[in-house]
């Protein structure tokens, strides 16, 4: 679980109205960081979120769109070679 920052009013709104998050609530790994790219934070306040991984909604296929899975064709070329 990791713990991320937000701007107290990004997160009521963006998360309370929004019905597309798509690059709309600014997410920081520190008070620190957030404090430093954001001014607001004083009036909006800030709000401490913890991230958590629950399960692959869909599985990753990372060579899906390759013409070949880059390691079947290391293990052909060595094959191939001996």
């Amino acid at each position: 679980m990791r713990t991320l920052y937000t701007c107290g009013v990004d997160w009521q709104h963006e998360i309370g109205e929004a019905s597309d998050l798509e690059g709309k609530l600014p997410l920081y790994s520190s008070i620190e960081e957030l404090k430093e790219k954001r001014s607001c934070w004083e009036s909006c306040g800030i709000v401490e979120l913890k991230l958590e991984m629950v399960r692959w909604a869909e599985p990753q296929n990372l060579f899906k769109n390759l013409k070949s899975d880059p390691e079947q064709t290391e293990e052909s070329d060595q094959q191939s070679q001996s």
